[in-house]
């Protein structure tokens, strides 16, 4: 395979959220779009860690700097309103985690009691 000099829009990852990006670019009439994905074929999965939402924690500190600083962009060119989400861990000290790295980056939490786990 060749390699390409120049993209007009390139896309990174393809799962869901990154497939329907490049299609709806190009029936918008956007040329030039580069879809790069590190499986052997587009959509072998399904964007895994943000399954089309804009999620701001991902439990790992780069990738959360590059979510949060998406979202800031996202929202200031108005195509992002912020409507809250709700995450919940299964293993102990997961939230404690979860709270440590929005702080880490400066996203806005607020932590609820919960509902006592079955057993």
């Amino acid at each position: 395979m060749g390699m390409l000099e120049t993209a007009e829009v390139v896309v990174i990852g393809g799962g869901i959220a990154g497939l329907s990006l490049a299609l709806h670019l190009a029936q918008a009439g956007q040329r030039g779009i580069v879809l790069l994905e590190r499986e052997d074929q587009p959509g072998t999965y399904a964007s895994g860690h943000n399954a089309a939402v804009a999620r701001s924690l991902t439990g790992r500190d780069e990738h959360t700097a590059l979510a949060v600083e998406g979202r800031r962009r996202l929202a200031q060119a108005g195509l992002l309103t912020a409507s809250g989400g709700i995450l919940a861990c299964a293993e102990p000290g997961g939230l404690d985690q979860l709270e440590a790295e929005a702080a880490r980056h400066g996203v806005a939490v607020r932590r609820g009691e919960g509902i006592p786990c079955l057993a």
